[in-house]
């Protein structure tokens, strides 16, 4: 089955968050007490599954991650989201 655009981005972002949460040697626990994200859609975020995916909820894991949001988005899905042509 070909992942849609959709899929592919959320997959590369939840990556990312779960990359920078194991270089800072956190737990997924200490970022839900923190952030108030429950642990399941923390889990879904980071295996790229939760689609209902928010600016506001992804700025809260930028923020405790210490991750510059626009690194966040990098790459091709940048120029979609700038161009109105994202799914």
């Amino acid at each position: 089955m070909r992942q849609t655009d959709l899929q592919v981005f959320l997959a590369n972002i939840g990556r990312k968050l779960a990359i920078r949460r194991h270089q800072l040697a956190l737990k997924q626990a200490n970022i839900t007490n923190a952030t108030n994200i429950s642990g399941r859609i923390l889990s879904q975020i980071e295996n790229g599954r939760y689609a209902s995916l928010n600016i506001k909820t992804l700025l809260k894991l930028c923020d405790y991650l210490e991750i510059n949001f626009n690194e966040l988005w990098g790459g091709r899905y940048k120029r979609l989201v700038v161009n109105n042509n994202f799914p």
